[in-house]
């Protein structure tokens, strides 16, 4: 412009250091929306590779996202990341040891920064869901075998220890 360039230089947000300086940054201006994802993240794909944590975070942005609001709560308007995550009987992770951990480790921080800011792929293709099938009840492997004959659910990945399914019908 005519005062010279005064805008900041583009952040790199293929740098590692720079994102988790981001996170850190959300985490202590008290941003509760990023807080939670970071610690539901971490209780869910604690001991994953890198990419389960980053998976797990896609999905509540998908249900964030969700054009036919079936998560969280609204009561102004859209939903928020926190409605989402403390929605009732979702993330059995919420409370746990590993949710509740201080400070919260670098993978979480990392993997919550991609979803919130939307950086990079989608690695789950809009999935909603996603479960660790050696360890679900029998309840819920009945009502997903269910929904995948119906065609209500299809798979979309499988990350770590988890399987992605997204809701099509």
């Amino acid at each position: 412009g005519p005062h010279g360039d005064l805008s900041p230089p583009p952040v790199d947000y293929d740098d590692t250091e720079t994102l988790l300086a981001a996170a850190r940054q959300l985490v202590a201006q008290g941003d509760e929306d990023f807080t939670l994802l970071a610690r539901v993240i971490n209780g869910e794909a604690a001991g994953e590779a890198a990419p389960g944590p980053v998976a797990v975070g896609w999905v509540i942005r998908h249900r964030l996202e969700d054009k036919r609001q079936r998560f969280g709560r609204r009561v102004e308007g859209d939903p928020s990341w926190a409605s989402v995550i403390l929605q009732p009987h979702q993330f059995s992770s919420v409370g746990s040891r590993l949710y509740a951990m201080t400070p919260i480790p670098e993978k979480a921080l990392l993997a919550a920064i991609r979803a919130y800011l939307q950086l990079g792929d989608d690695p789950v293709d809009a999935a909603q869901f996603f479960f660790h099938l050696p360890k679900i009840r029998d309840t819920t492997r009945e009502w997903l075998d269910r929904a995948l004959a119906n065609g209500v659910f299809v798979e979309t990945a499988v990350i770590g220890g988890h399987t992605f399914f997204k809701q099509v019908k």
